[in-house]
């Protein structure tokens, strides 16, 4: 036992180490880039004595878990900076590389158990640190410099040091009470709706007992037997009503009672997660901190000279946007560096500084939000070569492309594959980042747009709420089918009438604030089989802006805007195409939310002789005839999710958590298909497809497997036990899962 104790002591020490060891090289760094900008000499100094007191830090905290690799190199980067001190050299671009390379070997001996001390490191910090003659040489142009208005290397005092992950948790704990908070409103409305069903059925009861008494007045002379015998229906009546006062005097109670626990729940939920985001907030200057670190970097490794400056690292946002923000920004700097700025010489040819500038400014706008402008003074972006790219990539036609105005055109970038790099580097060039940017920018319920002028440089702006705590959607319905859109992307919701409708070159548009905007049913764009068509009435059509670019989408009905909490689809649904994540309703719905930028993306890949309704008519053909589905699936967001999307589509569905179950379902219920996960417990689904298969009558019943196993091998045991299709879950689409269910389904028919 004692043995286990210091054991686990051990494991507590180390892993507080390295979060301490963490926060010391990201300062170290932090002060490495400001030193090498080549700030005024007391500057210097200040930031020498502040690098000199981490470095010594580090150096105590590895010696007292016995971390001897990690003391001996914080010992030698220690000798460099006291020769500063002593005045007994200089600072020099080798000298700060090499510097650089031991706080990056020291991260990975702190991230890896088994990493070796590089003794050739040591030996060459040795050598510099021994260096007398430093003094005689001219200090090296850096070919970074780094300007940050709000940067402070500082000590934060009173501070507690508390997981990230914890925090996390528990703020999610926090935020699933909205869900009670929306809940007990429903609630309220159901039981005010309670109490007006029991007021009618109290007048329909005062209208019998009406009809009662006029019965009884003309019976009462003619047949005393039949007047006594309607006397106890009479009392009846009399205690009905006693029965509907105290009913009603209760139901009266609870209103009021419930009003105004509601009122205070919501005021202490409320304040609650206030006081949660405040714990989240953290300065957007946290955002930067690796920037400068990463942009010196890559200058270095493409020959280039940048000046990088930040301002409005202040304004405090949550920190889960900030994380979430990290990889975007990140990418946006590197094509910035890559693509835009340009070498010294090639800048001087184009009658530029041979330091290329790289600023982003953070500033708090109205609503709530903050917005990130990142600009560059290079070449900008080539507009012919992005449509070149765009007709390359089969996405646009060269007619099409011809008709881009300049913004519609530079928002290409945000489609995946496109690019005007000749080559993929393991910088940039691949065409796939900035369309990750755009799609985490929507997902965190902001905006992104781009502006670039040839020759002079290029600019991106993105708009971010300070929190994420909550969400805020319009539901829509399309082909009955319950959906949510960010309130952020809708710019309108309108009727319209069908000769407001145009075809432009094959396509189908509207007028939208004196400008032609593409026109979709969302249907179509989403693949949902439309049932009807309703040709000769008016349109709803809601107007949809992400990336700059406004498309108008035809939908059912808008039902209301609500706050929402949005739910993860999990690793299972990790990406599913045009839909960012779920929600649950009030009343325990699942309802999937569309991922703006991914729906117009996909509304502009359709050909255009497709922008029209499509009509399924074999869908029409059974609508009297519903087709019972069994889905066996052991998550219950899973099951929740596709029983939600196959009833929309008209189908029955039974479902089931294991094989077993699902079996026995299937001997009693008539059956047309069967959808099944493999891993489940008692019988998975590959035994309950093959044992389905061993009996005569389920022949030719057509089976789906649906799974997040997606190896040749597993596809080849589907098919040994007879399934007809094999899903990855991990590549789940919708309206493809719902277009095959409608074609296996068919066929089946087809051959009774």
């Amino acid at each position: 036992m004692k043995k286990k104790s210091e054991e686990e002591f051990t494991a507590k020490l180390l892993a507080i180490f390295k979060d301490e060891a963490k926060e010391h090289l990201e300062i170290i760094s932090k002060g490495l880039i400001s030193l090498e900008s080549r700030p005024p000499i007391q500057q210097q100094d200040k930031l020498v004595d502040q690098l000199y007191r981490e470095t010594h830090n580090l150096k105590g905290s590895a010696k007292a878990v016995g971390n001897e690799n990690i003391h001996k190199i914080c010992q030698s980067i220690e000798n460099i900076f006291a020769a500063y001190k002593k005045e007994e050299l200089v600072f020099t671009a080798l000298i700060f590389n090499t510097i650089f390379a031991a706080v990056d070997h020291i991260n990975l001996l702190v991230n890896s158990a088994e990493g070796n001390l590089d003794q050739a490191l040591i030996d060459k910090l040795n050598q510099l640190s021994n260096t007398k003659n430093e003094l005689l040489k001219k200090p090296e142009e850096s070919s970074t410099t780094i300007v940050n208005e709000s940067e402070k290397f500082t000590e934060t005092a009173g501070s507690l040091r508390i997981s990230t992950k914890k925090l996390d948790q528990l703020f999610q704990q926090v935020e699933e009470l909205l869900h009670i908070k929306i809940t007990a409103k429903q609630q309220a409305v159901n039981l005010q709706n309670t109490e007006e069903l029991l007021k009618q059925w109290q007048k329909r009861t005062k209208i019998l007992e009406k009809e009662a008494n006029l019965f009884e007045k003309k019976i009462s002379d003619s047949n005393k037997e039949i007047r006594e015998s309607a006397t106890p229906i009479l009392n009846c009546f009399d205690q009905q009503n006693e029965i509907f006062q105290s009913l009603r005097k209760q139901i009266n109670t609870l209103n009021i009672n419930g009003l105004e626990n509601i009122r205070q729940a919501y005021g202490m939920i409320d304040n609650l997660l206030l006081e949660m985001k405040k714990l989240l907030m953290q300065p957007i200057a946290n955002l930067f901190d690796t920037l400068p670190r990463m942009t010196r970097d890559i200058a270095r490794e493409l020959n280039k000279d940048v000046f990088l400056e930040f301002h409005g690292g202040q304004i405090e946002a949550d920190r889960r946007i900030l994380d979430e923000m990290k990889n975007p920004l990140f990418h946006i700097i590197r094509n910035c560096i890559d693509h835009g700025v340009g070498t010294p010489e090639e800048r001087s040819k184009d009658g530029k500084p041979a330091q290329g500038k790289i600023s982003i400014v953070a500033r708090q706008i109205k609503g709530n939000n903050v917005e990130l402008v990142i600009s560059d003074d290079g070449k900008g972006i080539d507009i012919d070569k992005i449509k070149q790219s765009a007709i390359e990539h089969h996405f646009l036609n060269k007619d099409e492309a011809a008709n881009l105005n300049e913004n519609e055109a530079l928002n290409l970038i945000f489609f995946s594959g496109i690019t005007t790099s000749p080559i993929a580097t393991d910088i940039s060039g691949r065409g796939l980042g900035l369309k990750i940017v755009a799609e985490t920018v929507v997902k965190l319920n902001g905006s992104i747009t781009v502006k670039s002028k040839w020759g002079v440089g290029t600019t991106f702006i993105i708009t971010l709420p300070l929190s994420i705590a909550t969400f805020h959607g319009i539901h829509i319905k399309a082909e009955n089918q319950d959906f949510m859109v960010p309130i952020s992307a809708v710019k309108k919701a309108m009727r319209i009438l069908p000769d407001n409708i145009k075809t432009i070159e094959g396509r189908q548009t509207i007028t939208y604030e004196n400008l032609t905007i593409p026109y979709f049913s969302l249907s179509t764009v989403l693949q949902i089989p439309k049932i009807y068509s309703q040709e000769d009435l008016a349109k709803i059509v809601l107007i949809i802006n992400a990336t700059d670019t406004t498309v108008a989408f035809e939908i059912d009905c808008v039902l209301q805007e609500q706050e929402l909490i949005i739910k993860n689809l999990g690793n299972q649904l990790k990406r599913i195409k045009n839909f960012m994540a779920a929600t649950i309703l009030e009343e325990g719905k699942v309802v999937l939310i569309i991922d703006p930028t991914d729906l117009i993306h996909s509304a502009l890949k359709i050909p255009s002789v497709l922008t029209h309704p499509i009509s399924n008519i074999a869908l029409m053909r059974n609508q009297d005839k519903k087709r019972t589905i069994l889905l066996v699936e052991d998550s219950i967001t899973t099951r929740t999710l596709l029983k939600n999307v196959l009833e929309a589509s008209g189908y029955e569905v039974k479902t089931a958590i294991n094989g077993f179950e699902g079996f026995s379902i299937l001997q009693e219920s008539s059956i047309r298909l069967l959808v099944t996960d493999i891993e489940m417990p008692i019988l998975n689904g590959l035994e309950l497809a093959k044992k389905v298969r061993s009996l005569k009558q389920y022949s030719k019943l057509p089976i789906v497997i649906i799974s997040t196993r997606g190896s040749q091998r597993d596809i080849e045991q589907g098919i040994e036990v007879g399934a007809n299709a094999y899903i990855n879950k991990s590549n789940f689409e919708i309206s493809s899962f719902v277009q095959l269910i409608n074609q296996l389904l068919e066929k089946d028919e087809g051959n009774d």
